[in-house]
């Protein structure tokens, strides 16, 4: 079949007793399905099974993703009322990125595989990305390097690497964080400068508000200015 310009090939079987499905044996193969749910809109490629008794499903297989724009989800959304069995391979191939509206726009790499299940997934992998751009406090950074390692203990936030320059009158200020992107309380932002300053002179150079001057630079006060200052635009 056809889906925009995309083609699929669904096969297989299901085993019933009745009207009442007993088990699964699909195959679904599909090139450039444009998929668009709230959070994501762009291009899949793979190949999906699913198969297993009806009381617990595996879906497997590989998925490609290209031209592809992800968002954070509205919400945790409704408690689904099945399950499945998770075994993916998903790789974020060419024209893959995050978007935040007026506060970041982040093209990435990687692959990640997904296990668990669909109610409570597991990730594994690793997504880089050397280009892009994310906003403190009205200014733009460029990213030089990101790196988000996902780990099943990590659950659904990876733990973070994030280097990210801008230049101030003459000076290049970079700045850096590292930890676990489930506590933003903790992931500290730390500003260095070419020519070097003093950190207290770089918030300066930047006119960081006080606020933020007298207390630690974490993505939890940065995030909420940032959404302060976007609300402050409609």
């Amino acid at each position: 079949g056809r889906l925009g310009n995309g083609r699929f090939r669904l096969g297989g079987r299901i085993i019933s007793n009745g009207l009442q499905p007993q088990t699964f044996a699909l195959r679904l193969r599909a090139d450039n399905l444009h998929l668009a749910p709230s959070f994501f809109d762009g291009l899949v490629s793979g190949e999906l099974a699913l198969t297993g008794p009806v009381t617990q499903p595996l879906l497997r297989g590989k998925a490609t993703l290209r031209k592809a724009r992800i968002e954070l989800p509205e919400g945790t959304g409704p408690t689904l009322p099945f399950d499945l069995n998770l075994d993916l391979e998903c790789e974020a191939a060419n024209d893959v990125y995050f978007r935040m509206y007026g506060m970041a726009y982040i093209p990435f790499n990687g692959r990640l595989q997904v296990g668990g299940s669909l109610q409570k997934p597991e990730l594994n992998g690793e997504l880089t990305s050397t280009r892009g751009w994310v906003n403190f406090l009205g200014d733009t950074f460029r990213i030089k390097t990101l790196r988000a390692e996902f780990r099943p203990d990590y659950k659904l936030y990876p733990y973070l690497e994030l280097e990210a320059t801008r230049y101030f009158t003459g000076t290049e200020v970079t700045v850096s964080t590292e930890g676990w992107l489930g506590d933003l309380e903790s992931l500290v932002l730390n500003p260095t400068s070419n020519p070097p300053k003093s950190r207290e002179e770089i918030i300066k150079l930047m006119n960081w508000p006080e606020k933020i001057e007298d207390g630690s630079l974490t993505f939890a006060n940065m995030f909420q200015e940032n959404i302060n200052m976007v609300g402050d635009l409609f």
